[in-house]
């Protein structure tokens, strides 16, 4: 089995990962459950866009990758943000925790720039490089409308009926960067359908920049799971 993955298989991860079905090939069925698999993923093209929009600089962890994702580590250079700013923080994702819980995707997805990126790394790798590493969801601006879309279908049948949502954010700590906010915090979302409740625990790294109209928009959206395996999940059918 080669070790890279093929388009027609990331194409498969995002379009099963929605809909909630088995995917068809063991790579991207290794993505949505969150096993071992040990392939690259290459990043998708953003069909039909062609637009350069602007972007920060990037520190990476490889200085030999051509990936222009935004680093979500601490760095000695960062200072911390004032207590207004983290205030300010907090609102914004009290807010994106609400739009989300109440399914105001389309609403939701304005709070993206459009070079954002919206991240999962796997179960078994939490602190993976997207330019080496498969995560179970590495969705651009463009792959992230198609998501959002899909949800709001019945063709996502994981889905359809909407689950009940209820997030849970906690310890907020906002640094200042040259690339604009750095932002951890804690969540706990869980995930209400058929009688059955799923418990997502882990960690956000997000990337904010100010937006003079929203207050702030997405670079990087980041959520790490602190779950050795998506059991008895199964998947991820919902946007964390």
């Amino acid at each position: 089995m080669s070790g890279y993955l093929s388009r027609n298989t990331i194409q498969s991860i995002a379009s099963f990962s929605v809909a909630g079905l088995t995917p068809r090939t063991p790579e991207a069925h290794a993505a949505l459950i969150g096993t071992p698999h040990r392939s690259r993923t290459a990043v998708a093209a953003r069909r039909g866009c062609g637009c350069r929009s602007r972007r920060p600089k990037c520190r990476l962890k490889n200085d030999d990758s051509e990936n222009d994702m935004t680093e979500t580590d601490i760095e000695p250079s960062m200072r911390e943000a004032a207590d207004s700013v983290v205030r300010s923080v907090e609102r914004f994702l009290y807010l994106d925790a609400d739009l989300l819980d109440r399914w105001q995707l389309h609403e939701w997805l304005r709070y993206f720039d459009p070079s954002g990126r919206y991240l999962v790394p796997s179960t078994d790798k939490p602190d993976g490089d997207p330019t080496r590493d498969l995560f179970l969801i590495q969705d651009d601006r463009f792959l992230l409308e198609q998501r959002v879309n899909s949800l709001l279908t019945r063709a996502a049948h994981a889905e359809y009926p909407r689950s009940r949502t209820r997030r849970i954010l906690s310890n907020i700590q906002v640094w200042h960067d040259s690339d604009g906010l750095l932002v951890h915090a804690n969540f706990a979302v869980f995930r209400m359908r058929n009688q059955t409740i799923d418990t997502y625990v882990g960690a956000y790294r997000h990337v904010l920049i100010p937006d003079d109209a929203l207050g702030f928009r997405f670079v990087v959206r980041k959520a790490v799971l602190d779950l050795d395996a998506l059991r008895p999940h199964g998947k991820v059918s919902i946007i964390l």
